[in-house]
């Protein structure tokens, strides 16, 4: 039995200890660069779809558990001009992602832009992920 109860306290330990270590994505690195690059392309991609937008964004927060990367982003429309939105509730101009690691590579899975909420306090129940990950750096 007490046995049993040193490994899991082993166990337990090493698993806060990696629930707790980000990798942020922030800054481009040269290290990071080609992951970074398509993982912001999935949301500029989806701007475009969604609101006819091509766009450069301003990166705020953007940091990994490994699992899970969180994204926050200020958004500008590449050609420099004011974003025009149809919704006058929309709070422009920022927008937020959260990424899954399937088999080495970044997929988005939710994400919302000029959101007047904070949609993402359920995701990390949702989708068992420290909360930490959604604080800002």
């Amino acid at each position: 039995m007490k046995k049993n109860a040193i490994l899991f306290f082993l166990l337990f330990s090493t698993y806060l200890m990696q629930a707790q270590t980000y990798t942020s994505y922030k800054k481009e690195t040269s290290a990071n660069k080609e992951v970074r690059t398509s993982m912001l392309d999935q949301l500029r991609n989806k701007m475009y779809t969604e609101y006819n937008l091509e766009t450069t964004f301003v990166v705020k927060t953007f940091k990994s558990d490994g699992n899970y990367a969180w994204l926050m982003v200020d958004v500008a429309n590449s050609n420099g001009k004011p974003i025009k939105l149809n919704d006058p509730a929309a709070d422009c101009c920022h927008a937020e992602a959260l990424y899954k690691r399937r088999d080495d590579i970044w997929v988005l899975v939710e994400h919302a832009a000029f959101s007047t909420d904070v949609w993402w306090e359920t995701l990390a129940t949702k989708y068992i992920i420290m909360s930490e990950l959604f604080n800002t750096e």
